[in-house]
């Protein structure tokens, strides 16, 4: 499910990521669009590249939630991967890129993604002012957002923030960025927050009304319990997507930490629900 690609997939810089998504432009992580040749493809595919730091889980994060969402069916880019990259053949950003290439073997270990043409950025917290109230009534109403509750509930990921979506239409949206599994940045040195944020579930409770709130909780437990049916094949299929990216250790670690999570009585307790 998780390509691992070489320097021979990549066939060039396409467009600079701020082209398509100008609030993000400054103070963010390397992002840009290149266009990739992937496994079984004819023709090379704009692809969104995420330059990660070489001494971070950022990586392993978005391969974790690539699988996790394609198995219990998220909408998500259509292709995802790992691109190994020589610092030579990077865009110029402007900006000392040391810390994103790996000191050992001179490679950016990045996310790919296919790029998803004619979208917005759904910015649900910083810029909820974005969405009027009957895209927000929507949003809160469709299946994508129940299941992504209960995945993100899974995977500890407090980090479903500033457009980690795209918005399609109203029903529609993509999930695009898993974020931070297990509740920060060192889940693997350290054991993960067990009480991680699920921030989809704040914002429930910040913007539906009692009522409302109810049928929330509802549809999240119904289809938390079908997350929970799927998940020992996420946990198996994490495992081989992880081998070229951990050790054996940390990626025990982090599948352990989501089995125990994977509970819907665990949803449950943290929508402050007794099933």
């Amino acid at each position: 499910m998780i390509s691992v690609l070489h320097a021979d997939a990549y066939c060039g810089f396409s467009a600079w990521i701020n082209d398509h998504d100008a609030v993000h432009a400054t103070g963010a992580q390397p992002v840009f669009v290149g266009r990739v040749l992937w496994p079984g493809a004819s023709e090379p595919e704009d692809t969104v590249i995420k330059l990660y730091p070489a001494d971070s889980c950022g990586v392993a994060n978005e391969a974790i939630g690539f699988t996790a969402n394609a198995i219990r069916g998220v909408s998500q880019p259509a292709r995802g991967g790992v691109i190994l990259l020589p610092q030579g053949m990077l865009p110029t950003f402007g900006a000392d890129l040391t810390a994103y290439v790996d000191k050992g073997a001179g490679l950016a270990v990045c996310w790919a993604a296919t790029f998803v043409q004619n979208a917005k950025p759904f910015r649900f917290l910083r810029r909820l002012a974005s969405f009027n109230q009957s895209q927000l009534a929507a949003f809160f109403k469709s299946k994508f957002a129940h299941v992504l509750t209960g995945v993100d509930h899974v995977t500890g990921n407090s980090d479903r923030s500033d457009a980690n979506f795209l918005y399609l239409d109203d029903m529609k949206y993509m999930a695009i960025d898993q974020g931070s599994v297990g509740g920060g940045p060192c889940w693997h040195t350290s054991w993960p927050d067990e009480m991680a944020l699920n921030q989809l579930n704040l914002m429930a409770r910040r913007e539906l009304t009692p009522s409302q709130l109810s049928s929330w909780y509802t549809s999240v437990l119904q289809e938390g319990m079908a997350t929970q049916d799927v998940w020992p094949a996420v946990s198996e299929r994490v495992r081989g997507d992880l081998a070229g990216l951990l050790g054996p250790a940390q990626i025990d670690t982090i599948v352990e930490y989501m089995s125990a999570r994977a509970s819907n009585g665990t949803l449950a307790h943290a929508c402050g629900r007794l099933l």
